[in-house]
């Protein structure tokens, strides 16, 4: 079985045009052939790209597509390589190691800083919030990781995880 990511230019095809996520089925589609997750399907009247009416219109090739690509972890911009069919995303992205600095990220910078001690400010603010089951998971997954890396001997071991 192929374990690689597709490449950027292909995976961004598979981005929602509205919530940039990577889209997982159903892949909704206006009449024009604009992809549109079905979460924000529900919210939307017009297609964001060429303003016609929606349909509940499915594209069954892009949803064959998706169940058999791998894409980038939504917290690759931090870090994560981990390559994803849509099956895998929910779990590893609610344990990927990323995810705490991606989460901490959005809301250190949420209200736009704008002196140094503002920003020392909002980092302290911030990590005083994580919770303590935010912190295990991240510390399992990390352990997860260090484990793997042991037992390739210090080699390749994103196939392991």
């Amino acid at each position: 079985m192929d374990t690689s990511m597709v490449p950027g230019d292909v995976a961004r095809k598979f981005q929602c045009t509205v919530c940039c996520d990577y889209m997982q089925p159903p892949v909704l589609q206006c009449c024009n052939g604009h992809f549109i997750c079905s979460i924000c399907c529900l919210m939307l009247n017009l297609c964001p790209v060429c303003r016609i009416p929606l349909q509940n219109i499915r594209n069954m090739g892009i949803e064959i597509f998706a169940n058999i690509i791998r894409l980038p972890c939504n917290y690759s911009k931090f870090g994560c390589a981990v390559p994803l069919l849509h099956t895998e995303r929910r779990e590893h992205e609610e344990t990927c190691e990323y995810r705490l600095w991606g989460l901490l990220n959005d809301r250190v910078y949420a209200n736009k800083p704008r002196t140094l001690q503002d920003l020392k400010d909002n980092i302290s603010a911030e990590i005083r919030n994580i919770t303590e089951e935010t912190l295990q998971r991240v510390t399992a997954n990390m352990q997860m990781r260090v484990e793997a890396c042991l037992l390739e001997n210090g080699g390749h071991f994103q196939h392991l995880l």
